[in-house]
């Protein structure tokens, strides 16, 4: 019943509070069952956002399930020697 008061749901994929962590083991298939619960209950519009490393490969793998809004950090835009802009456009190819 809350769904309609839902712009968007936002999993995080590591603990919040610090960079450089990896990634949940369950993270793929909790963004699968996020996905699979809103679409059964008629609200495929609801996208799903992630914020956690969200690296090119993490993002392709999150996105294959659900994903849709992708929060960029240290693991895919703030890369030593190499300019934000070329980061986020390889970010976006891969996905």
């Amino acid at each position: 019943h809350l769904t309609e008061y839902i712009d968007m749901l936002l999993i995080m994929t590591v603990s919040p509070g610090f960079a450089g962590q990896k990634i949940f083991a369950g993270a793929k298939e909790k963004v699968a069952k996020t996905r699979a619960f809103l679409d059964s209950l008629g609200r495929p519009d609801i996208p799903i956002e992630v914020d956690g490393n969200i690296s090119p490969a993490n993002g392709a793998m999150l996105s294959k399930v659900g994903a849709e809004i992708f929060v960029l950090g240290t693991s895919s835009l703030f890369i030593k020697d190499k300019d934000m802009k070329e980061s986020a456009e390889s970010f976006r190819a891969i996905l």
